[in-house]
């Protein structure tokens, strides 16, 4: 078996299995916390519990299936077939049925959630139309992921993905078009929600916030798949599938994100009377420091700072992927997916209002700094990233100094 050939066939299968399990445990984690913010209070949060509650156990149940069948596609290449030059031109068919499998089940978790999200801004907009178009958008990615899942199913060799790029992109761009509708749609309506009470605006700041965080994820991901199948079209590579095993994980997350939420809201709204201009990104066990005088010419920072951390993880992760596209280098793919995704997880911390936060973007910031600025002379592009990162890691720097001051 030629390595350099198995390494670009298999290499992408891997680190997207690997992805998929860490996204998978992420969203276990996430559980917890739904489980102990659950409390009942009227008949009609009874029916919408239950609701939510089924719709949970089904992408659970979903989701360790999708999580197990995606290390069953690399198994058998990797470990019952080593060694076979057949491998490299023909998928073994079990291995090819586990593989036709991935659209369909990434297509029904993302329906499930972005139908959860249709009724939602059905109920803060009352409109047929909205509703209707985000349906229509998620039946139009599901019919083009079970049309993938049937010409996958129906061809063993590589070679063939070219094939399927019609219901390919058709089941990926609906898919990111549907989140966009939704993104827009929600903060829409929750912008135009916006009265005279600070407490209320704050809280409605916040909820735009986690709804441009979550459908911008989503949207980046289905998106980002579609155009690197596009690029790698001939390739003879599988580098899409680091996007796609990881695709159905960011949509379960961003309704567990969502879902866990609410009860921090509720949480926000009991204290509004006691704490009646207090800030969105109010940051939980640094109580000392928020009544320091300071605070109030600091918290303006805080509070956008999610933004640009959220920016640089999704230029890390896409630049990461790209620079595998053109170098092949397994290395740069794995630090440029780990500095994105340190910057991501940051964006969420802060956003979340826990104190490492800052923390974790000053990091990723000194790491990306380290590691680009022995290329700082190769070329524009690494000294417009080093100078990026010495940015970063002075804002990040200066805010985590106030806030220990």
């Amino acid at each position: 078996m030629s390595s350099p050939e198995a390494r670009k066939l298999f290499g992408p299968l891997l680190i997207g299995a690997f992805l998929n399990a860490i996204l998978y445990g992420v969203f276990l984690m996430q559980h917890g916390p739904l489980a102990r913010h659950s409390r009942i209070i009227s008949l009609a949060e009874v029916i919408l519990s239950q609701q939510d509650a089924l719709s949970v156990l089904f992408l659970l149940i979903l989701e360790t299936i999708n999580t197990g069948l995606d290390f069953g596609i690399i198994w058998e290449p990797l470990i019952e077939t080593f060694g076979d030059s057949r491998a490299l031109q023909v998928q073994p068919i079990p291995s090819s049925q586990v593989l036709a499998s991935d659209p369909i089940m990434t297509a029904i978790i993302s329906t499930i959630v972005q139908v959860f999200f249709a009724l939602r801004t059905y109920r803060m907009t009352k409109s047929k139309v909205l509703l209707s178009t985000i349906c229509a958008l998620a039946f139009c990615s599901l019919v083009g992921a079970v049309t993938s899942t049937a010409f996958i199913a129906t061809s063993l060799r590589w070679d063939h993905f070219p094939v399927y790029r019609g219901p390919i992109l058709t089941w990926l761009l609906a898919s990111a078009l549907c989140d966009i509708v939704i993104s827009i749609s929600l903060v829409g309506a929750l912008y135009k929600g916006k009265g005279s009470f600070k407490s209320t605006n704050s809280l409605i700041n916040k909820i735009i916030l986690l709804t441009v965080q979550t459908g911008t994820i989503t949207s980046v991901a289905a998106i980002g798949d579609a155009l690197t199948f596009l690029f790698v079209l001939n390739s003879h590579t599988t580098i899409q599938f680091i996007w796609d095993f990881s695709l159905s994980k960011l949509y379960s997350n961003s309704l567990l994100s969502t879902l866990n939420a609410r009860s921090e809201w509720n949480r926000y709204l009991n204290d509004a009377n006691s704490r009646p201009d207090r800030s969105f990104c109010h940051i939980e066990g640094l109580e000392d420091w928020m009544r320091n005088p300071r605070f109030l010419g600091t918290h303006k920072l805080l509070e956008m700072s999610a933004y640009p951390a959220f920016l640089m993880g999704g230029l890390c992760a896409i630049g990461g992927v790209t620079g595998f596209a053109r170098t092949r280098s397994i290395p740069s793919l794995v630090a440029g997916l780990g500095v994105g995704a340190l910057y991501l997880w940051s964006a969420d911390s802060i956003r979340k209002g826990t104190a490492n936060g800052i923390e974790g973007a000053l990091g990723a910031s000194a790491i990306l700094f380290l590691s680009s600025l022995p290329r700082a002379r190769k070329g524009p592009v690494p000294a417009t990233l080093t100078v990026t990162a010495t940015a970063s890691a002075i804002y990040y720097g200066r805010l985590f100094l106030q806030m220990r001051e």
